[in-house]
């Protein structure tokens, strides 16, 4: 592997290691290619884009009108999403809304899509979650063209525990990308 140049964020890599990652775009591509591809190597480059995959699971039986289906299907999405922390900034939604049995789900957020705005909107601004479940990326070119070699697990990286990363021509390809 040769990385020929680096600009403003987007390193220029030989005509090999680049075809060899197009290759292979759309699946996990490790690092155990002998005199192709050193993923640890290309850490130094690696961004963090304030993005991350969130998977929502199917909606559950009952869940916008039973609190206790609503947090099952929350723990569903990450171990981040925490009911108690949907509601911050309203005082009253911990002490008289949350477990009230008068008031649903659906009652105080609406519908399913904007429970899944707000879930979307807390993850994203949790630091501990983006640390730990945010996409870092690498932009890679050669003549011109452009991949992207995402990371996820940062800290699993850090470790020495991750030894493949995920190629892509553009963001728009990747499902559940928030």
């Amino acid at each position: 592997m040769e990385i020929t140049s680096i600009e403003s964020d987007r390193v220029e890599v030989d005509g090999e290691l680049f075809n060899f990652l197009k290759g292979n775009q759309g699946t996990l591509t490790t690092s155990d290619v002998p005199d192709v591809i050193d993923l640890y190597e290309l850490i130094s480059y690696w961004q963090f884009s304030g993005r991350a995959t969130i998977t929502f699971p199917r909606k559950r039986k009952n869940m916008m009108s039973d609190w206790s289906q609503f947090e099952y299907w929350l723990s569903d999405v990450s171990t981040y999403a925490r009911i108690y922390d949907l509601g911050s900034g309203d005082e009253k939604y911990e002490n008289e809304i949350l477990f009230n049995e008068e008031i649903t789900p659906e009652d105080y957020f609406g519908s399913y899509e904007a429970i899944k705005n707000k879930v979307v909107s807390h993850l994203l601004e949790n630091e501990e979650f983006m640390a730990n479940e945010g996409i870092q990326f690498v932009e890679i070119a050669h003549k011109g063209e452009v991949l992207y070699l995402i990371y996820r697990g940062c800290d699993c990286w850090a470790l020495g525990h991750c030894n493949s990363v995920e190629v892509v021509s553009s963001w728009d390809v990747m499902p559940d990308l928030y």
